[in-house]
Formats: C-alpha cells, sequence, structure tokens
C-alpha cells in the first residue's frame, strides 16, 4: 500500500500566517530581540497609515491607535 503526503499550498497572507504561527518559537535571546523590533517597526508603521488605508484592511483608527501605542 503506497501514502502520499498531502501537501497545503499557501495561497494567501492568512495562509501564510496561520503557518507560521504553528512554528515553535525561538529560544534565543538574538531571536526574542529580533521579534519585538520586528513588532516595534510594525506599530510603528500602523501609526502612520491614513483613515482610508486603515479602513482598506479592516482596522477601525481606534484600534490601529491603541495597538500602535502599546508597549510590549
Amino acid at each position: 500500500m503506497t501514502h502520499t503526503a498531502t501537501v497545503t499550498a499557501v495561497t494567501s497572507y492568512a495562509d501564510f500566517a496561520a503557518y507560521a504561527n504553528a512554528r515553535p518559537q525561538a529560544t534565543s535571546i538574538f531571536a526574542r530581540f529580533a521579534k519585538m523590533a520586528s513588532v516595534m517597526r510594525q506599530r510603528r508603521a500602523l501609526a502612520h497609515l491614513d483613515d482610508h488605508l486603515l479602513e482598506d484592511i479592516g482596522v477601525s483608527a481606534r484600534a490601529a491607535h491603541t495597538e500602535a501605542h502599546r508597549i510590549f
């Protein structure tokens, strides 16, 4: 009997995000620092988006402001 593995293609950002979040988290200090720096860059970029861009991604201005000003 032959078994074949099912391969699921990553077809959208949501699929990629689910895959990335399912992977084990890195434990080194450098990896944690890099992750924290990445989150800080993303929040800074979120804070600079216009209202129409926030609407395009489905985030309210209030939610964006709250997320952008989180410490950790």
